[in-house]
């Protein structure tokens, strides 16, 4: 009888990874330009790779059994699998089409493999993810095209083998989640797209510019009503002071007039 799994209850640790692709045109005297069919106008780089990991922990395969891509139909040998380390291809095409990303664990009682879909990418996004509009290409750098994608591989209840092997490797565990099924889940949605962010930065620094102008009209506005309230003040201290010689003068004149 196999004994029942050991878990850290009430505990997730959250692994962030990047899949995506880089794309280039195909230029003259790229080595893999003499191999590639004449059809082919770009090379492109599919990945995984962890984001921003701890120090030392740059290489996933100690909780990474393997990682297999399967690439459109019409590429030889569709499916690539890897089983350490650079988890990525480096190919030559013409058209962009969906990949099917699957990570299978080493601990063996997690759910796996856990499947990603990353849309290789040869050029620049549609103009409507821009609200009509969106830096090409050439904006970033050249002609190149980064697609990336940020997801979360989120180990609830991890195995105590798994918890203390991401603990050694300066992952950190959480206390306050919500109670899901125990297991490896993926969670996704987030995106690291270097175009989109290009334009995403670009927006927030018009809107610092707006806001750092509107504060310059507003503190103008402010000096300047300082500025009349102080006259204001002035006047009101220059007024009671006339009011007041006048007055002694008149007491001064009333007096002299008595004696």
């Amino acid at each position: 009888m196999v004994p029942p799994v050991r878990r850290k209850q009430g505990t997730t640790i959250t692994v962030p990874i990047v899949c995506g692709n880089i794309s280039i045109p195909l230029m003259a005297g790229d080595p893999l330009l003499k191999d590639a069919p004449s059809q082919h106008t770009h090379k492109w780089t599919l990945f995984l790779r962890p984001y921003d990991p701890p120090p030392g922990s740059e290489d996933m395969s100690y909780f990474i059994r393997k990682v297999s891509f399967r690439l459109h139909e019409s590429f030889p040998q569709p499916l690539r699998t890897f089983d350490k380390p650079p988890y990525e291809i480096t190919e030559t095409g013409w058209g962009e089409f969906e990949v099917v990303i699957k990570i299978t664990l080493s601990e063996p009682t997690e759910k796996t493999p856990i499947t990603l879909y990353h849309l290789l990418r040869l050029f620049p996004a549609p103009a409507e993810l821009y609200g009509g509009h969106y830096p090409t290409a050439k904006n970033i750098d050249s002609d190149v095209v980064n697609a990336e994608y940020y997801n979360e591989l989120l180990f609830v209840d991890p195995p105590e083998r798994l918890y203390q092997t991401l603990l050694s490797h300066g992952y950190q565990a959480n206390q306050d989640y919500v109670p899901v099924n125990s297991g490896a889940v993926l969670v996704k949605n987030h995106r690291l797209n270097h175009e989109f962010e290009v334009f995403e930065l670009q927006k927030i620094k018009e809107a610092e510019s707006a806001i750092m102008q509107a504060m310059e009209r507003a503190n103008a506005k402010t000096a300047e009503y300082t500025k009349q309230l102080t006259m204001l003040r002035l006047n009101r201290q220059r007024s009671a002071l006339q009011v007041a010689k006048e007055a002694a003068a008149e007491a001064k004149e009333e007096k002299r007039k008595n004696s």
